[in-house]
């Protein structure tokens, strides 16, 4: 008996050391997911060429919000403006294309996933 919960503890406790490892290989990793998204919105408003029309957030959300990223985890985040105009959707439209663009070029998202009719897409 006493052995027993002896064992129990030794488990509990290596359970818990694998825990807060991964645990912080999670948040880590979802840092710098986090940080590697803010550079690819930031090259591409770059590229865009013009500031955007309004003051906006990019948020993470998803496995990145929760500290639960790996790195194979895909990259989720959304736009808050701070004043919906029909300039500040076109604009965050392109920004949206202009970014999934740079990600889909390393690698990660098929070229035919994107529809883009110029090259035989729906």
């Amino acid at each position: 008996m006493i052995g027993e919960i002896h064992g129990d503890n030794v488990d509990n406790e290596v359970r818990q050391r694998y825990y807060d490892v991964m645990k912080r290989i999670s948040l880590d990793c979802s840092e710098a997911m986090r940080a590697f998204g803010e550079r690819i919105i930031k090259e591409s408003v770059n590229i865009i060429g013009t500031p955007p029309p309004v003051t906006f957030e990019a948020v993470a959300i998803g496995s990145i919000a929760r500290g639960e990223a790996t790195p194979y985890s895909d990259l989720d985040y959304l736009f808050l403006v701070d004043k919906q105009t029909e300039s500040s959707v076109q604009y965050f439209e392109i920004l949206s294309m202009v970014s999934y663009f740079i990600m889909g070029n390393l690698g990660e998202t098929k070229l035919s996933y994107m529809n883009v009719k110029e090259l035989g897409g729906r």
